[in-house]
């Protein structure tokens, strides 16, 4: 197997597919854990992630992205999954792993309302959530979608500003625009909350609401870290 992962433009506007550009041989005794972070070139010379925490993550196979691509890819946001080399520790601050997939994750602001009445003006359809976690002051999404992978897809995150309650709502709307549902795809985006968080306190109740295939999950609350402390992050990582 190559031992370079080389990054290739396929992504198609704003709807990204699941990843099979590395062919990891999995190693069931090992946790695999998932992070959102931001591809660098590190003054080491190597490409590397760094989390939310300013965890570095050296994967032990070279990240080579070509120089036609270098603007559109470095230090941006993407979602990975790995593994945790022998030699390292999950807790230091440097971490050497083995990359298993990597996907661009997109940045999205959050649209503002005024009255929840404004709601029902966004198309409500069902949404898959495969990952949902903070970071920092950001909230992570991943879901599962069906499409063709031609058409745009609109993921709107609403809050209203009127609101007066410790937990801080958002509904995700979604919308496929009538695609045809040819393909199970993986949308990854991130929200940054951080303009209402409270300055205040060490967390924050998120109330996220969106359309799910089991009504019973409609609504989730997450306890969010408002603040990093030095060797902990409100959630980036999770056994898979």
């Amino acid at each position: 197997m190559n031992k370079k992962i080389f990054f290739l433009l396929i992504f198609v506007l704003y709807l990204c597919a699941s990843c099979d550009w590395l062919e990891p041989e999995y190693e069931e005794i090992k946790p695999t854990y998932y992070s959102a972070c931001q591809l660098v070139h590190d003054i080491s010379g190597k490409n590397i992630l760094i989390t939310d925490d300013n965890k570095k993550l050296f994967p032990s196979e070279t990240i080579t992205i070509p120089d036609a691509q270098k603007d559109s890819l470095l230090n941006q946001r993407f979602y990975i999954t790995f593994q945790v080399n022998d030699q390292s520790d999950i807790r230091d601050s440097i971490v050497s792993i083995n990359l298993l997939t990597i996907q661009r994750m997109f940045e999205k602001n959050v649209t503002e309302i005024e009255s929840d009445s404004e709601i029902s003006k966004y198309k409500n359809q069902v949404l898959t959530i495969q990952r949902l976690w903070t970071s920092s002051t950001k909230l992570n999404i991943v879901a599962e979608i069906m499409g063709s992978g031609d058409k745009l897809h609109n993921y709107t995150l609403l809050h209203n500003i009127k609101q007066n309650s410790d937990t801080i709502s958002f509904t995700l709307r979604y919308n496929n625009n009538d695609d045809s549902p040819v393909y199970a795809l993986t949308y990854a985006m991130s929200f940054d909350l951080a303009k209402y968080y409270p300055t205040d306190q060490d967390s924050v109740v998120i109330c996220f609401n969106y359309k799910s295939n089991f009504p019973q999950y409609d609504t989730l609350y997450i306890r969010a870290a408002t603040k990093l402390k030095r060797h902990y992050s409100s959630a980036p990582y999770y056994f898979s």
